[in-house]
């Protein structure tokens, strides 16, 4: 019997797994290195986006102009460097610039918003929630299901998780099952733009 185990587990080890790319990277950056680079500016460089405007702006309608401006260079930029710096996206430019100018939307009304409500105490909140739990849980360096149960779900309902599988759905995968993301980074502007609205913080 333990011969005819040790068999079978020999054959098993022998055995290669036959891997089949649904969609592959392009040849430029065959790992998708480019699109997990991408979530940390996303989450980072929004925060930091935010907390200049609200430092160095003065009145909610600028501040509110800074951040849609923010949003827009911020996403075509972005999204440039991937593409034609990296090489990590080959679709579409300026679709998948519009699903980035989101994801910068989403996090940078949040932290305005959060920043006109609690002033300094937002910092930290914002901080935690979009950097140190956001980007670690965002699974784009391999994928939301390769994390422990419940904390990949949990990624996808933070920036840049959402973002990042929003930029990944648009371009690798003609747009198919963007609506979660869509809708999670559509609740973080409105929550954003409310609290921003009800706050009355002028300085951090």
């Amino acid at each position: 019997m333990l011969k005819v185990l040790t068999t079978q587990l020999a054959a098993i080890n022998t055995k290669k797994a036959n891997i089949i790319d649904i969609k592959s990277f392009p040849k430029a950056d065959p790992k998708g290195t480019g699109l997990a680079a991408g979530a940390l500016p996303i989450a980072l460089g929004s925060w930091i986006g935010a907390v200049a405007i609200a430092n160095l702006i003065k009145g909610k309608k600028q501040k509110f102009a800074a951040i849609l401006s923010f949003s827009l260079i911020g996403g075509l930029g972005l999204v440039g460097v991937i593409q034609y710096g990296i090489g990590t996206f080959d679709g579409n430019y300026f679709l998948t610039s519009l699903g980035a100018m989101l994801g910068i939307a989403a996090t940078g009304f949040f932290v305005l918003g959060v920043l006109e409500v609690l002033g300094n105490p937002g910092l930290g909140i914002a901080a935690i929630l979009l950097i140190l739990l956001g980007n670690p849980l965002s699974g784009l360096a391999s994928a939301p299901e390769m994390l422990p149960n419940g904390w990949g779900v949990l990624g996808q309902l933070l920036p840049p998780g959402a973002p990042g599988t929003l930029l990944r759905n648009i371009t690798f995968f003609d747009g198919n099952a963007i609506s979660q993301p869509l809708i999670v980074l559509s609740t973080y502007v409105i929550i954003g733009m409310v609290l921003f609205k009800i706050g009355n913080k002028s300085e951090i």
